[in-house]
């Protein structure tokens, strides 16, 4: 859910899937799509101070380097509240 034009909540659209493969018959839920290049950047910042190798990153979508990250900042800041990235 998120704002919509007038203040309600209103259901995020998906959007379409230009490969038509997905399991909604061509569409892609916002959740789905690739992760964002500031993901990626803070993924790569997180590894680095977790000491880890980075992984390769680049099939992740939004949700699984959203996952990702909030495992990282567990490891790296603990004690830190952790929301949604």
């Amino acid at each position: 859910m998120r704002p919509g034009r007038f203040g309600r909540m209103e259901k995020a659209k998906p959007t379409p899937d230009p490969k038509g493969t997905g399991p909604l018959g061509g569409k892609r839920l916002p959740c789905d799509e690739p992760m964002t290049g500031a993901q990626a950047l803070y993924l790569g910042l997180l590894c680095e101070q977790a000491g880890e190798p980075e992984k390769p990153t680049a099939g992740l979508t939004k949700a699984e380097a959203a996952q990702r990250i909030d495992a990282l900042r567990a490891r790296v800041l603990p004690g830190v509240s952790h929301g949604a990235t």
